[in-house]
């Protein structure tokens, strides 16, 4: 019956914030105006990533990595675009996945072989789950360029289980 008001909006936004501090995710993805805040977008994509609804998440990553490229914020963006593209990848879209990998290392810092290395590893397994062999080798062949087929972010994946 009345609109909105600009303190209603701050005060759902804050108690946003609030919930996603709490780990309450669900509670926290139900924000409904993030006010032109990446961060904001990004925490509510984060949120719907966590509650199992990836797809609409990667919608939310993508604003949130569309706004920080806007502000001239590349690391950020990049850091959006691939969180987006990790939720398309974990809901199946593996074209869209690899579409949102390729922008996110377009945004990515040279330097940070971790994000690098993780977004060509994915990269390289949505082409192949794409049948994209000639893509797929592509990306291997620049993931080994980083150094080596892995990075601080597969540590876990060869450490040995303290108990089965």
């Amino acid at each position: 019956r009345f609109p909105k008001s600009k303190r209603l909006s701050e005060v759902e936004q804050l108690s946003a914030r609030m919930a996603f501090r709490n780990k309450d995710y669900a509670r926290s993805a139900l924000v409904a105006n993030s006010g032109g805040d990446p961060a904001l977008a990004s925490m509510k994509a984060a949120s719907l990533a966590r509650t199992g609804n990836a797809r609409e998440a990667s919608v939310n990553f993508e604003s949130a990595a569309r706004s920080y490229s806007g502000k001239g914020e590349k690391e950020a963006a990049s850091a959006a675009w691939l969180s987006g593209a990790d939720a398309r990848f974990a809901s199946g879209d593996y074209k869209g996945a690899a579409d949102a990998y390729k922008k996110g290392l377009e945004a990515a810092d040279q330097k940070d072989t971790d994000a690098r290395s993780w977004a060509l590893y994915r990269l390289a397994a949505s082409y192949s789950r794409l049948g994209m062999k000639d893509s797929e080798e592509e990306a291997l062949k620049e993931l080994k360029a980083l150094g080596g087929e892995f990075g601080a972010w597969s540590e876990k994946i060869h450490e040995k289980p303290k108990s089965l």
